[in-house]
């Protein structure tokens, strides 16, 4: 993969430095397993947020792929939203971070066909699909990286 990039500038106040013109593309669906302890999670943060569980978990996706300064650029600019995707797609139904329980519970949301090729690019790089990529993000941004209280065997002192 020998993509020649251009450096990288920092855009002026109040602008992206990409185009976001894709994600007004109609948008593919892409559903993330979650353990139950992970998407109840996600629920407290979605509903702090006045959010449905599917934005929240698009808004984790794009700040991944693009970062947190284009996701408030872009939500500033679209009235809140990142594309075309219907406000909630959600169910429910019966790896990484075994710890944290089975990942039986489903969140289906809608992304630009972009978004999810870039996913799917980065998911390839580390031999995974893309569900399981998506879980990987979503775990590491609302669990963060170092080891966590869920993760701990009953009894277990994380000191």
């Amino acid at each position: 993969m020998s993509e020649s990039r251009s450096r990288y500038h920092v855009p002026p106040a109040g602008q992206a430095a990409r185009d976001y013109g894709f994600l007004d593309d109609d948008p593919v669906p892409l559903k993330v397993w979650l353990p139950e302890t992970v998407e109840a999670m996600v629920e407290d943060l979605a509903r702090q947020r006045d959010l449905p569980k599917s934005t929240l978990i698009g808004q984790l996706l794009f700040a991944h792929l693009y970062g947190w300064h284009d996701l408030e650029w872009v939500l500033a600019q679209r009235g809140g939203r990142l594309g075309n995707a219907p406000l909630e797609v959600e169910s429910r139904s019966p790896g990484y971070r075994a710890e944290l329980g089975k990942s039986i519970a489903d969140v289906r949301l809608f992304v630009a066909p972009r978004m999810k090729a870039d996913l799917e690019g980065l998911a390839a790089i580390q031999g995974l699909k893309i569900s399981a990529y998506a879980r990987r993000v979503v775990l590491d941004q609302v669990l963060g990286r170092a080891p966590h209280p869920l993760e701990f065997s009953p009894g277990e002192d994380p000191d």
